[in-house]
């Protein structure tokens, strides 16, 4: 009987089986009187009486030991079934993956070159034994196996093409995730094949899209005369697609007061359309209920609010507090917007209640070191009423959120050097004590968490 490999070990060739054929070609051509091979390991040479059939068969034994070698170490690894899991493609890029199919595909195109060498030299040998030897090891198990490994190859290059090319599914713990669109039904045809050969890759799930885009656009007041480019302050973004068209449809007059309704839309890849309605409002400056001063050189801000004739005159409040040093603020008059009730400075701190002056100029609290509330540069706050800032206008706590809160998008600000109005004073704020163990807190802030709030006379907080 030869010993070969046999057909229901096609799927796993290993190298103790090619010894054992190697052993029965010993044997055979022992009984033969040929002469003996003699292999002791895989690199050893073949000798038999005749040089040239010995030079020929351990070249071609040598190759089948090559070919037998190479596939069984794919085989044993288990590289191909692999090359696509989840933690390949997590860890690797792509064109990795690509490369290692490339230069296995090409390793296994020689192996069958070879084995076309060895079937080759056994029809063109005239010896006998010879020709009976080379038909005892079962060449075309290794073909096959060669054939089924191109053949997944081919597969997972498909699949790797189209994970390049498309952007139709998302990683979700050791699952790929594909959605139900057009581009689905390629790969399905693919992953189907694959299934067919009972051959493993990443596990996956197929979905459905059911969001559309979240389009991220709010209401915008402006003032008469004033324009703004909607592309600006309108994005729409998909959970699954990321950013996608907006379609805005509608127009307004800056130079017409009125309400203007804006439409918008956005669709992403499934087909699925979002829509929302904002509304432009053109508004009078004198409709505004605050207008705010700065004089810079005093250190101080006045908010004025309208009187029975609509005019700027009445004194709403009077708060100190830190512009820039060296003149750093600027003058000017200059229209606010709104910001947040935390926002990064600069030098990498953290202010809260800020509210936009102009470009990077903003009202902000005193800086605090972290993002938080019992973190506040406490030696920074005891300058209120002083230069302090790189150019912002700092104020405590109570004062920034007043202006945060009361006063909306569009105030007007006029920053100066000037006299006081008569019968202002320059305000003063609360000192902190330095060794006070809650000197990280504003005594201003209404935080009910602030410890400041369990005094009651202005004695106890010094």
């Amino acid at each position: 009987m030869v010993l070969g490999v046999t057909f229901d070990i096609v799927r796993v060739i290993e190298i103790g089986k090619l010894k054992k054929e190697v052993m029965y070609i010993n044997d055979f051509l022992k009984r033969e009187s040929i002469g003996k091979i003699n292999i002791k390991s895989l690199d050893e040479n073949i000798t038999v009486s005749n040089k040239k059939l010995e030079i020929e068969l351990e070249t071609n034994l040598k190759k089948i030991i090559t070919i037998a070698t190479y596939i069984d170490n794919i085989n044993k690894h288990d590289n191909l079934n692999n090359a696509l899991s989840i933690n390949t493609i997590k860890s690797n890029e792509l064109s990795t993956i690509s490369d290692y199919l490339e230069l296995t595909k090409s390793k296994l195109n020689k192996s069958s070159e070879e084995i076309q060498d060895v079937e080759d030299s056994k029809n063109n040998n005239s010896n006998k034994f010879y020709k009976q030897l080379i038909e005892s090891i079962n060449i075309e198990n290794y073909k096959k196996k060669i054939t089924m490994n191109l053949q997944l190859i081919d597969n997972l290059e498909k699949i790797l093409e189209f994970l390049k090319n498309n952007q139709d599914y998302k990683i979700e713990d050791n699952n790929m995730v594909f959605f139900k669109r057009n581009s689905y039904e390629e790969l399905s045809k693919i992953i189907n094949q694959m299934d067919m050969m009972s051959l493993n890759i990443f596990n996956y799930i197929l979905t459905s899209d059911n969001d559309g885009p979240y389009i991220n656009a709010s209401n915008i007041t402006l003032y008469e005369g004033i324009g703004v480019n909607l592309n600006s302050k309108i994005t729409c973004v998909d959970e699954i697609d990321g950013n996608v068209p907006c379609v805005i449809e509608g127009s307004f007059d800056k130079n017409k007061i009125g309400s203007y309704p804006i439409k918008i839309s956005a669709t992403d890849k499934s087909g699925i359309t979002s829509q929302k309605t904002i509304y432009v409002n053109i508004i009078e400056k004198a409709k505004l209920k605050y207008y705010t001063e700065i004089i810079r050189n005093y250190n101080t801000v006045i908010v004025y609010e309208l009187d029975e004739n609509k005019e700027y005159t009445k004194i709403a409040k009077v708060f100190p507090c830190s512009t820039g040093r060296n003149g750093k603020t600027p003058t000017g008059i200059f229209y606010t917007r709104k910001g947040s009730a935390w926002g990064p400075l600069l030098g990498g701190v953290w202010g809260q209640y800020y509210t936009v002056i102009t470009g990077n100029i903003l009202f902000h609290s005193v800086p605090y070191y972290t993002k938080s509330k019992d973190n506040l540069e406490w030696e920074e706050y005891n300058k209120l009423g002083s230069e302090a800032s790189a150019g912002c206008v700092r104020l405590s706590v109570a004062d920034a959120k007043w202006i945060f809160d009361n006063c909306p998008s569009g105030m007007k600000v006029k920053i100066y050097d000037g006299e006081l109005p008569t019968g202002v004073s320059k305000p003063t704020a609360i000192k902190i004590d330095g060794n006070s163990s809650f000197r990280g807190w504003d005594p201003t802030d209404p935080d009910p968490n602030n410890p400041y709030h369990k005094f009651t006379s202005p004695t106890e907080l010094e």
